[in-house]
């Protein structure tokens, strides 16, 4: 796809780089507290509490933040339906959701209710 010729597109795609490098950078502050936690674990001095907290929330803003990331730039590459002279083969479908889990089970109670 010639992002050249599209220049709101390529705007929506330099500034969701931006944000997604953001959030990578911080995935990364989270990390580099992944690694203090557990080097802190092996440090007779400190708590381990407070070691196992650090490397648990480090870890739990690493993997967030690299998650949102990730969803930024999907995000920013799906065309929009707005788009003209855009082939049929750059639009792509969203998959179908299924019903909600709960609704799933209920409906699964009824069949087996009904046999």
């Amino acid at each position: 796809m010639n992002l050249d010729s599209m220049p709101e597109l390529r705007e929506d795609i330099d500034r969701a780089v931006v944000v997604s490098s953001l959030w990578l950078h911080t995935g990364y502050i989270g990390a580099v507290a992944v690694a203090a936690g557990l080097i802190q674990l092996f440090d007779p001095g400190t708590s381990w509490l407070a070691a196992l907290a650090l490397a648990f929330f480090g870890g739990l803003l690493a993997a967030a933040s690299w998650h949102r990331a990730r969803a930024i730039l999907e995000y920013a590459e799906r065309p929009s339906g707005v788009a003209t002279n855009a082939p049929s083969t750059v639009t792509r479908l969203q998959p179908r959701r299924g019903p909600h889990p709960r609704r799933r089970a209920e409906r699964s109670i009824e069949r087996e209710a009904r046999s």
